[in-house]
């Protein structure tokens, strides 16, 4: 999971055009799709919908939390 989650941060560098963003945000999750194929040809099994689910469940009880921290 780490990586995918994130995004290539120098799309936003005003030099670069919105065109050039979208080519470089497609190209990651191409990087991403390779990954996760690969992956599963050496038996690594996708990941079930109700496995996301409770994975962005805890997500978002984490970052609730950390902001209750912070403030």
């Amino acid at each position: 999971m780490n990586g995918s989650g994130s995004e290539p941060t120098h799309i936003y560098d005003p030099n670069h055009t919105i065109f050039y963003a979208w080519k470089e945000i497609i190209q990651h999750w191409k990087y991403l799709y390779e990954i996760s194929s690969q992956n599963h040809l050496k038996g690594i099994n996708y990941m079930s919908a109700s496995e996301v689910l409770n994975m962005y469940s805890k997500y978002r009880l984490f970052i609730k939390q950390s902001k209750s921290v912070i403030h």
